[in-house]
């Protein structure tokens, strides 16, 4: 049923804070989706990144990537966080 707004559900992002997971899913919030959140710092490593022609690889970067290359992303990276969206129907 919708309120007097139209609104039908609420919609939050997080990251790993295990407090703010925890406060959603205990107000009825349930995870509806979860992706990676992958940053290249000066000093690692810039394969599988790729600029146009006549710059240079990227010094630092920060990219979305798929939940499933979470192993591998962060056995490549040090800052790998997995970011979820958490919806509740009203």
């Amino acid at each position: 049923m919708l309120d007097d707004r139209g609104v039908t559900s609420l919609d939050a992002w997080t990251r790993e804070d295990v407090a703010a997971n925890a406060w959603y899913q205990r107000h009825g919030f349930a995870e509806e989706f979860r992706y990676l959140h992958v940053y290249k710092d000066w000093d690692g490593a810039a394969e599988g990144f790729t600029s146009p022609p006549g710059l240079s690889s990227p010094v630092r970067a920060f990219a979305h990537a798929e939940i499933e290359h979470e192993s591998d992303l962060r056995a490549r990276f040090r800052r790998v966080y997995v970011c979820r969206q958490y919806k509740r129907r009203i």
